[in-house]
C-alpha cells in the first residue's frame, strides 16, 4: 500500500520552504556537539543549513541527520526531521505546493 502524504497548512510550507533569517535550534543531530546549538539561518543549501549563533559564530549543519525546531512566533514553534527540508528551495516548493491545505 502506497504511503499516504498527509496535507500540510499554507503557514507550514510557508515555513519549510524558506528557512533564511529564522530562529532555529538543533534538538538532535548524529553530531553531538551540534545537539543544542541555536541561532539564525544565514544560508540555505541543498543539504545543509549555515546558522549564525547568539556568540556570532558559524556552524554549517548537515539538514539530514538533524531534528529541528524552528521558532515561528512568540510561543510557537516547529519541529521537523531534516530529512523532510531536505533539497533546495525551488525543489522545496515544487514538493510542498501539491500537499498543501487551504
Amino acid at each position: 500500500m502506497p504511503r499516504r502524504r498527509r496535507a500540510i497548512t499554507f503557514r507550514q510550507a510557508q515555513v519549510l520552504t524558506c528557512l533564511v533569517g529564522k530562529e532555529i535550534e538543533v534538538v538532535t543531530h548524529a553530531d553531538p556537539s551540534i545537539s543544542g546549538l541555536k541561532g539564525r539561518v544565514v544560508l540555505d543549501s541543498k543539504n545543509t543549513l549555515l546558522i549564525k549563533t547568539r556568540d556570532n559564530r558559524y556552524r554549517l549543519v548537515l539538514k539530514k541527520h538533524g531534528v529541528f525546531r524552528i521558532y515561528l512566533s512568540p510561543g510557537r514553534t516547529l519541529i521537523i526531521n531534516g530529512e523532510i527540508i531536505v533539497g533546495t528551495i525551488p525543489e522545496r516548493i515544487k514538493k510542498y505546493a501539491k500537499r498543501i491545505k487551504i
